[in-house]
């Protein structure tokens, strides 16, 4: 694990896991599948100009996150079933993320995508896979809007709240397990009794001192979770 100040969970003191019942969490784009859909999808339909004087508005904060994407994902103006077949030849899900459903299943770990991107394209996505009871939640788009438009979850910074989702679990009586990469995840990152991070996440947890396990699949996910919950392979 890495990092050596203190876990900051928000704000429960932590429990120990092994007495515990585990709920994952995941992230999407970036995290089960690459590259990240909104951003491969930005710079497809990209405008330059325009995207720097946005870039330079949320920078300042100006701009919500939320904003943000609800600009990109309006850049799209194709209509979805065309993008979806595009994104089904170009976009890779982690290939060892199906085993990790399946474990998840055996051992009795309720499994939860959560993601700021599009239910749409996620659904289309995992379509080709048995996931079984994975659950899903995500924003969507208003139907039938081209250039599209994004129906997010919340009135929240980024338009979905992750963290809501890891509070709620913990009420429940789950130890909540965050799997994630980017920017939007600190709020539920901070919410984790278990934390797996890479890429802008993994540096956002340097900077700030929480702890957190590096991956690089979800078999990483999977083996460190075997040890920390004292699970033996099904």
């Amino acid at each position: 694990m890495n990092s050596s100040r203190p876990f900051a969970a928000c704000p429960e003191a932590r429990a120990s896991i092994r007495d515990m019942k585990i709920w994952v969490f995941t992230d999407f784009d970036g995290t089960v599948s690459n590259p990240d859909t909104i951003d491969l999808l930005g710079k497809i339909f990209d405008r330059p100009s325009e995207r720097a004087v946005m870039r330079d508005r949320l920078a300042t904060g100006a701009l919500k996150p939320s904003e943000w994407l609800a600009w990109e994902i309006g850049l799209v103006d194709a209509p979805l079933g065309k993008v979806l077949e595009f994104l089904r030849d170009v976009v890779v899900i982690d290939p060892t993320f199906p085993a990790f459903a399946g474990w998840c299943r055996k051992m009795g770990f309720p499994l939860t995508i959560l993601s700021n991107g599009l239910e749409e394209i996620i659904r289309s996505l995992l379509s080709p896979f048995d996931l079984g009871e994975l659950r899903l939640e995500a924003n969507h788009l208003e139907e039938g809007k081209v250039p599209w438009k994004v129906v997010f979850k919340d009135g929240s910074a980024w338009g979905h709240d992750k963290s809501a989702y890891l509070k709620k679990s913990r009420i429940e009586g789950y130890a909540p397990v965050f799997v994630g990469d980017g920017v939007s995840d600190q709020e539920a990152a901070l919410c984790a009794e278990v934390l797996f991070a890479k890429g802008e996440l993994a540096s956002i947890c340097e900077r700030i001192g929480l702890e957190y396990y590096p991956f690089a699949s979800f078999e990483d996910v999977r083996s460190v979770l075997e040890k920390v919950a004292g699970q033996a392979r099904p």
